[in-house]
């Protein structure tokens, strides 16, 4: 039959959320989105009618080796269609098959993953210290230890071989040092007994300040690492993808990205398409696929956005993932036969309308729910150790001057022990 002058075929595919297709009882189609929307508003300013149609291979469109256009575009080459709602990625074969209205909008494309887990980790309370850190530790303890155990040898009263009045000048308690007084101090547990000498109660002042410093830091550390979550992203960019192996992928038949990666002779995108699992009609329309099967999707930014937005709406969970280097940068617009008049015309409309906000509006109000989905997942890879021996090297300086301290005091008792047993021995065998 034929069509008014004023009426449009338009070619029309599912891409959420620019355009969704649904099909009547009576076979119709009908066409709902943001592309939608703008496409109304344009062609009722330019006083047209239209019917949607379909191409029914579900492809955007690509370019055979034969020469010859599937899908969308094959419509708008061979004159099936007056235009495209689409909306289409502008790239350099298209643009020799069609004309492309002024750009729609602009975005990237990237990888839709499923969401990493949030792992359990039994080592976590070793975390806020660095290996070096807690070798210095040790180091520190073993030194307090051997330094205890020679305060005790040497201070302590050698009652087996002495008697009477050489007793009475030694000095009176049970030990210099208790490993007591370490456990406590670093458990931040009081310990009521001083020690009764110099060079204990240095050696244990010691302790007390480093190990009040070292036990907040610990503390403040792991209550961080506790709160942010270790999360393992093991993809995050193509090259991810590729080499970890793990996770398996499909590509969007038809798409631009479909013929750039099946048109590489070599290199990564020649892995990226060898490599796929799967071919898939969409994103959005695998988005339960990607959760499930633990699969990922490479397609564009705002329909992983919107199938987040929709998922998050209906289970309240953030079940996706989006990795963080995009692969490459594209704009959209409508398509329309190769030298149509209906290109100036539409653009004459619709380039106000685009520099309105109208656009970036239905963005916005399609995905507002994805914002609670976006945010940092966690730590990203293995939780590095956060507090280096550098860090707590004015500790370790202190625990060192204390120790260094107390050998001195140790000496010094030694010596003023070692000089009254003298006396004691001078008045034994002089006569008076």
């Amino acid at each position: 039959m034929a069509q008014s002058a004023n009426h449009l075929r338009v070619a029309v595919g599912s891409w959420p959320p620019w355009c969704e297709v649904a099909f009547g009882a009576d076979g119709s189609v009908e066409a709902t989105g943001i592309a939608v929307d703008i496409f109304k508003i344009v062609v009722q300013k330019m006083n047209y009618t239209y019917t949607y149609v379909t191409a029914g291979n579900d492809e955007w469109g690509r370019l055979l080796q034969n020469g010859t256009w599937t899908g969308l575009i094959g419509m708008n080459v061979y004159g099936k269609s007056d235009m495209a709602l689409g909306p289409f990625v502008v790239s350099w074969e298209r643009n020799q098959a069609i004309d492309y209205s002024s750009i729609l909008y602009f975005d990237h494309n990237g990888i839709f993953l499923p969401r990493p887990r949030q792992e359990k980790d039994l080592a976590n309370f070793t975390r806020p210290l660095s290996a070096e850190t807690w070798l210095a530790l040790a180091v520190v303890l073993g030194l307090s230890a051997i330094l205890g155990i020679v305060m005790n040898h040497l201070l302590s009263p050698p009652t087996r071989y002495c008697s009477g009045g050489l007793q009475s000048l030694l000095p009176k308690y049970e030990s210099g040092f208790n490993p007591v007084w370490i456990i406590a101090q670093l458990l931040n547990e009081p310990y009521p007994i001083i020690p009764p000498t110099h060079t204990g109660r240095v050696f244990m002042v010691t302790w007390l300040i480093a190990a009040f410093i070292i036990d907040a830091a610990y503390l403040g550390v792991l209550t961080s690492i506790l709160a942010v979550p270790k999360v393992t992203i093991p993809v995050d960019s193509l090259e991810d993808l590729v080499s970890y192996r793990k996770i398996p992928w499909a590509l969007q038949e038809g798409t631009s990205l479909h013929q750039l990666l099946q048109q590489a002779t070599e290199g990564l995108y020649k892995e990226v398409y060898d490599k796929k699992s799967y071919m898939v009609y969409g994103c959005y329309e695998a988005r339960n696929r990607v959760k499930t099967e633990r699969m990922a999707v490479l397609c564009d930014m705002l329909t992983m956005r919107k199938a987040i937005n929709d998922d998050f709406s209906s289970t309240g969970q953030c079940n996706f993932h989006i990795a963080r280097k995009p692969i490459f940068a594209l704009s959209i617009a409508y398509a329309f036969p190769k030298r149509s008049k209906l290109t100036e015309e539409f653009n004459k409309w619709f380039i106000p309308l685009s520099e309105s906000g109208l656009v970036i509006r239905g963005v916005l109000d399609s995905t507002s729910n994805a914002t609670s989905c976006m945010r940092t997942l966690g730590k990203s890879g293995p939780a590095s150790p956060i507090l280096a021996f550098m860090d707590l090297a004015g500790v370790f300086a202190l625990w060192s001057g204390g120790l260094f301290l107390s050998t001195i005091f140790l000496a010094a008792e030694l010596a003023f022990y070692h000089m009254k047993l003298s006396n004691y021995i001078l008045q034994m065998i002089l006569p008076e």
